[in-house]
């Protein structure tokens, strides 16, 4: 009987798994608008039907994400195309917020945390297949396989590649699987190459430095090796090589300086940027309405088709909805490295780890959309699932640290 009780307990666990796993999985996926929305759904059925039983902790960012609906909504007011926008809010917010809830809810122990990063590098490793299937098909990036364009795809690799760092810090190396693991670093970066996207090199410049000079400055429990840190400034040193390599390729062979500077001045970002101020300057307390291309036709009509928004998250919410809707996505970026610096400062080195490669995905994320928009749709939603199991599993630790004597935490109860 007791196994009998274990088998269904087991069971039961994998069922309530099953959706949010699913959806893990499929997230980076073009064009899989259908299963991804079917599993989103499912997913979110499931967790208001266990919420109760799964003993979660109190919710983080409340306030953050209130703010953020109530500027969405007040943009409806005024906006050019008041259809649009609420779809958009329903997309962006809306399903943003059930896949946070979702993974914050299911993510109780380190073994659901587990399961999830494995799902999470099984989609990265197809992904890395579809791309380099394409490539070689193709001799070049073929924007409608299954790994999308060089934006989107881009701004992936830049979205696992904290999980990735995170993940090897906790596997031994020395043998199988840590040594296999290790060849998702090359993967990352062969496939982030073929993209040719320039923005893609300085943020991982950003991202590893940012995570090393954090493991750096841990005076407890993590002592990063001398062979990670070399390894860590060779990357920062590739990393810069690729992005002047890339250049030269969308420009021309000479690497000098002032040729470089000249190409870049040239970008059409630096006139689309100065348009959108502009823009901006006249409706600096309401914008045109919530949804990345809510100024498509005042933009394409200034430049020309495909220029459809900003090209810089921050510029793109002041379009959409003034200075109040610049406000309140700061804040919620701010919010969330709040709660990974948390994590960071806590004296349990699984807790500093997870801090790390959280305040590492803010800035990453935040780095990569500085000169394009993709904290949008699969992008978006793979940022609230990685948010979600950090701190789902974080909270529920912290929380056990400060009222326990140190006793494993319980595990998630679908009984």
């Amino acid at each position: 009987m007791p196994s009998q009780s274990s088998a269904l307990t087991s069971f039961k666990h994998f069922l309530v798994l099953l959706p949010a796993g699913l959806l893990l999985f499929i997230l980076p996926f073009s064009r899989a608008h259908t299963p991804r929305l079917i599993t989103l759904l499912c997913a979110g059925i499931v967790v208001a039907a266990v919420w109760r039983r799964c003993a979660v902790p109190p919710v983080p960012l409340k306030i953050p994400f209130l703010l953020w609906i109530v500027v969405a909504f007040m943009s409806l007011l005024w906006a050019h195309n008041p259809g649009y926008s609420l779809g958009e809010i329903r997309n962006e917010i809306g399903y943003g917020l059930i896949t946070f809830l979702t993974f914050y809810c299911l993510t109780g122990t380190r073994r659901e945390r587990d399961i999830w990063t494995v799902i999470l590098m099984a989609g990265l490793a197809v992904m890395s297949a579809f791309a380099l299937y394409y490539y070689g098909q193709h001799g070049g990036w073929l924007s409608e396989g299954a790994q999308g364009g060089v934006g989107g795809y881009s701004t992936y690799l830049i979205t696992i590649l904290p999980v990735v760092a995170v993940m090897l810090a906790q596997t031994p190396l020395g043998k199988f699987p840590g040594n296999f693991l290790w060849l998702l670093v090359p993967l990352v970066l062969i496939t982030g190459y073929l993209t040719l996207n320039r923005a893609f090199w300085p943020t991982v410049g950003v991202e590893i430095i940012s995570f090393s000079l954090l493991l750096w400055g841990v005076k407890h429990h993590l002592k990063p090796s001398k062979w990670m840190l070399v390894a860590m400034a060779a990357l920062v040193g590739l990393a810069s090589f690729q992005f002047i390599n890339v250049a030269k390729q969308k420009s021309s062979p000479d690497l000098s300086a002032p040729a470089l500077v000249g190409f870049l001045s040239k970008d059409v970002r630096l006139e689309l940027w100065q348009y959108s101020a502009d823009l901006i300057a006249q409706r600096p307390l309401t914008g045109v309405g919530f949804g990345k291309r809510a100024a498509q036709d005042i933009l394409e009509k200034q430049f020309r088709p495909g220029l459809d928004h900003s090209h810089n998250l921050f510029v793109n919410y002041a379009l959409q909805m003034g200075l109040p809707g610049l406000a309140v996505i700061v804040l919620l970026f701010l919010a969330v490295l709040r709660e990974f610096w948390c994590l960071y400062r806590s004296s349990e080195s699984d807790l500093v780890l997870i801090g790390i490669g959280g305040i590492v995905l803010v800035l990453g994320v935040i780095t990569k959309n500085m000169t394009d928009d993709f904290f949008f749709r699969e992008s978006a939603l793979l940022f609230w699932a990685i948010v979600g199991i950090a701190l789902g599993y974080g909270k529920r630790r912290l929380r056990q640290s400060s009222a326990s004597s140190g006793s494993e935490t319980q595990e998630l109860s679908f009984s």
